[in-house]
């Protein structure tokens, strides 16, 4: 069947909008842009709607939330996103996230194969050991990888930790995150107002991360860098946001217990990261594994911060030259970048957060970002298009 006159029709499949993560914010953005380029988006939550479920609905999208809660309700929910996929009439389903590829593939065979089209978000994470269930389900995805038409990545460290997996695409193609420049940029009003709110005057440095809390991300080496900085530097400060750094989180009492309590804000979750990054002098990603493309390094970059980052996923290709990346899992090595940071001149730093906002703003716009996804969707309406008109019914 050709594409719609109005259109191309993508079904998005994610796990659960109920969790706010890289990839639910990335659907989120491309709901912004893509029905401007001409496609025509629906989204199916396996789980809840949630507040991003909503952000979505509010700027035109239409979301259906399965609510599937257990494994028992799987079957059902895969006959559901079956006539779903019908009743919307999709060219394309779009698959986001572990659950999503599996139940999104068998769906699709039931609504007729329409093309398939799965996304990679993630590198190394050991799934063995943190989750059986998703390990398994991703050991049935590398066997089952052939079967959508394009694999979509995020980053070039996901694809090879993939392949390595196992993963075998037909197809394949790297397409980063994106950033809205308008959103995310220098903010000197925000800055002010920021620093303020957390007691941090204007010669002091304040090093800052966004990350939830989890065994990935190392906030205990984050915690252990600062230390040995805080003990030389009195007038550095640090601040974590996320879910699991509230100011009565385990992750507190651990500032606490290493002697960093007045250099240590907890911020918890915010609504508010553009106005926050805009005030740090130095965004940090301290991450162990699991990384594909931080989102917070381009959110920080686009705010004209300077990053230092742990070599994880594309990290080094998304600071570049406008920070410092530093091996993961080494406390020493954090805290030297931090200093040398620090240490710069004001306009020098000044120069690096600037040079950082070029580089985003010229690779990973998001407007850039969503006409690859259209283009990729309509190369492969194309050649659907082009197969079915080379099919000749049997007399």
């Amino acid at each position: 069947m050709p594409p719609s006159s109005n259109g191309l029709v993508v079904v998005h499949v994610i796990t659960d909008l109920m969790i706010v993560g890289g990839a639910e914010q990335m659907l989120l953005k491309l709901t912004h842009v893509l029905p401007g380029l001409g496609i025509r988006m629906s989204v199916v939550s396996l789980g809840g709607l949630g507040e991003l479920g909503a952000a979505i609905e509010k700027v035109g999208v239409p979301v259906r939330p399965l609510q599937v809660r257990s494994p028992r309700h799987l079957p059902s929910a895969v006959v559901a996103l079956a006539r779903e996929i019908r009743a919307r009439d999709a060219d394309i389903v779009q698959t986001w996230l572990y659950h999503g590829d599996f139940v999104g593939t068998i769906a699709n065979v039931l609504a007729g194969r329409r093309t398939l089209v799965w996304n990679i978000r993630c590198s190394d994470i050991d799934l063995d050991i943190d989750n059986k269930t998703t390990a398994l389900i991703r050991r049935m995805l590398a066997r089952a990888s052939p079967l959508p038409n394009l694999i979509i990545a995020n980053s070039y460290a996901g694809l090879e930790a993939h392949r390595a997996l196992g993963y075998r695409p037909r197809s394949e193609l790297i397409i980063p995150n994106g950033f809205d420049g308008t959103v995310f940029r220098p903010d000197p009003e925000a800055r002010a107002r920021i620093r303020a709110e957390l007691c941090v005057g204007p010669n002091q440095s304040l090093i800052g991360m966004a990350a939830r809390v989890a065994p990935m991300k190392d906030h205990d080496g984050f915690l252990q860098a600062a230390r040995e900085l805080a003990r030389e530097r009195e007038d550095v400060v640090f601040a974590l946001a996320g879910a699991g750094t509230e100011p009565d989180s385990a992750l507190a009492a651990r500032a606490s217990a290493l002697g960093l309590t007045n250099h240590v804000r907890m911020l918890g979750k915010r609504a508010d990261m553009a106005q926050v990054f805009a005030a740090i002098d130095v965004a940090t990603l301290s991450s162990a594994h699991g990384e594909g493309f931080p989102n917070v390094l381009g959110e920080a970059m686009s705010c004209g911060i300077p990053c230092v980052a742990t070599d994880v996923g594309d990290a080094a290709i998304i600071v570049r030259d406008t920070g410092i990346i530093v091996p993961p899992q080494s406390p020493q090595a954090l805290a030297q970048a931090w200093r040398n940071m620090i240490d710069l001149d004001v306009n020098e730093r000044r120069a690096l957060g600037l040079a950082a906002r070029t580089h985003i703003l010229k690779y990973y716009e998001i407007t850039s970002v969503a006409r690859q996804y259209a283009e990729a969707y309509r190369r492969l309406a194309a050649r659907k298009s082009m197969a079915s008109d080379h099919c000749c019914p049997v007399d």
